[in-house]
């Protein structure tokens, strides 16, 4: 399968699909270790302990074409992918962070391309005993992501995920579908813009020819088999996202 840029039109299709981001309410449970007051790198440093536990996933939810709309070969469509536990932060820019697991497992990957060629990722999800593993990496922008979206923790019911789980989401905020919000970008500024999206799942080597296969999205999520780590980690993240806005 051929990797794939994000497109101005994705962008912008984004807006229309995600207009509504949904609110969060009640407030997770603190760390007890983890200081209110806490700054950016003593956040990050309790964030990646924990977040080794998680399941980590990315959804790209794009509105379906509409009746009449043409369909091109960057027609954005919806996909999920979930990869097995193991991250750790491997590096730290600013607000940037990178999330790397030397050997992750595709758990769940869905798509609604309707070319299975042109999906993010060529291999299927299984169970992790049968799943080959690659390393990984999740790119996240810290200052894109909104401190109130997205979900607190919630009992997770799906085929294939462990009786007993707790997920946690966090979105995009809307501004970040938008890049440019007053003025015409320049080439240099779209390319970057394209270049650096502010979620990124990547699974090296996973393709046809070794080739790196990734996806873009807009919600972030991590899966927890206990329910008081999920909600520690929760308000630990969303601290994290309020010391970068």
């Amino acid at each position: 399968m051929k990797s794939r840029e994000t497109t101005p039109r994705l962008l912008i299709l984004l807006v229309v699909g995600l207009i509504g981001v949904s609110g969060v309410l009640g407030q997770s449970k603190r760390p007890p270790e983890l200081n209110p007051r806490a700054t950016l790198p003593e956040t990050l440093s309790w964030i990646g302990k924990a977040v080794t536990q998680a399941r980590v996933g990315l959804d790209n939810n794009a509105p379906d074409p509409q009746p009449g709309e043409v369909v091109t070969d960057v027609t954005p469509y919806s996909e999920w992918v979930e990869f097995s536990s193991g991250f750790n932060i491997g590096t730290i820019n600013g607000c940037k962070i990178e999330l790397t697991n030397d050997k992750a497992q595709l758990i769940r990957f869905s798509s609604k391309y309707p070319d299975p060629k042109k999906a993010s990722f060529s291999i299927r999800q299984g169970s992790e005993s049968d799943q080959p593993a690659y390393p990984a990496s999740f790119t996240i922008r810290l200052d894109n992501l909104s401190q109130k979206g997205g979900k607190r923790p919630y009992e997770y019911e799906k085929k294939g995920v462990p009786v007993g789980s707790w997920r946690v989401e966090y979105r995009l905020r809307a501004i970040s579908y938008v890049p440019f919000p007053t003025h015409v970008p320049t080439k240099g500024e779209m390319k970057q813009a394209i270049l650096n999206p502010p979620l990124k799942a990547t699974l090296k080597g996973s393709g046809e020819n070794g080739r790196d296969e990734f996806m873009t999205g807009d919600t972030l999520s991590f899966l927890f088999a206990d329910k008081g780590k999920a909600e520690e980690f929760d308000a630990a993240f969303r601290l994290a996202i309020s010391r970068c806005q």
